[in-house]
């Protein structure tokens, strides 16, 4: 069952004490004393609550997958640019906590489908809390911005039967997340940029194993060697294409050059010819 906007609103927590004891009950696994509450944190049922689900909105932080290195924070008046074809992670401002017997499904909103994001589903289990880190990819030609605080993604509530066993931090190191921690982000930058002459297919085996379904292998190479790739071309390739240029349009000019001398000196050659025929003429 698809919690409505009236569950949601009897079921989470409001009053400031309840959400600061809420906080320890999932952290010491207290499930008797969450009962059947559900913890957001802040909770804008002004701005957020729908008719049967939940918007989360932009956190303080975000790392984009192109350097995935760097954490990037964010506050009050700013905002994430996402260039075209760029993946960020965003750490939703929202702290979600979830008894035993309700599951959450994070899914797109559809303004930022029609703009050319495309935002990743994922789903929340019963018993995590947390901030939850939502993958966003730019599909069109041109940056698309999204500001601290506004909402880029939804959450759908759903009852189910208690489950028996609940998420631990040894099992699931992201559970209790108020960060992103660089550590849990260093598949994606595990291996250092390949010059585009070193790449062999061991190398190009590690992108299918790194980058798997959906994406594209090849484009995954290119992610991983763009920098080198146009640093080799604007070293090597830029300047032996200029030179070619130049002594074909050289090459061209001389000839053009050439044709025009001979059709000159042709007509100047036609022109005496003609002068002494009509001077022999006259003699005669």
């Amino acid at each position: 069952m698809i919690l409505s906007a009236e569950d949601l609103l009897a079921r989470v927590y409001k009053d400031p004490n309840e959400i600061r004891n809420a906080y320890q009950y999932y952290k010491a696994g207290k499930w008797e004393l969450i009962g059947n509450k559900i913890l957001i944190d802040p909770f804008e049922p002004e701005r957020k609550l729908g008719v049967c689900n939940y918007d989360l909105s932009v956190g303080e932080e975000y790392v984009s997958l192109r350097e995935p290195e760097k954490i990037k924070r964010l506050g009050k008046g700013e905002a994430i640019i996402i260039h075209p074809g760029e993946c960020v992670l965003i750490l939703t401002r929202e702290y979600l906590g979830l008894p035993k017997n309700v599951v959450g499904l994070v899914v797109p909103r559809a303004r930022w489908i029609f703009e050319g994001l495309v935002i990743n589903a994922t789903r929340v289990d019963p018993t995590w809390y947390g901030k939850l880190l939502i993958g966003v990819t730019n599909y069109m030609k041109y940056p698309i911005s999204l500001s601290f605080g506004e909402t880029f993604c939804t959450c759908i509530f759903m009852e189910c039967t208690p489950v028996k066993k609940h998420l631990t931090p040894k099992e699931l190191p992201s559970l209790g997340r108020t960060t992103i921690d660089p550590l849990k982000l260093a598949h994606a930058g595990r291996e250092e940029l390949l010059l585009p002459e070193a790449v062999t297919w061991e190398h190009l085996d590690k992108v299918v194993e790194d980058f798997r379904k959906p994406f594209d292998v090849i484009r995954g190479a290119f992610k991983r060697n763009y920098k080198e790739v146009i640093q080799y071309v604007e070293r090597e390739v830029a300047p032996n294409l200029v030179e070619q240029a130049a002594s074909s349009a050289y090459k061209r000019a001389h000839g053009d050059l050439m044709k025009l001398l001979y059709l000159l000196v042709g007509a100047v050659i036609s022109f005496i010819i003609t002068c002494i025929a009509y001077l022999i003429k006259l003699m005669l």
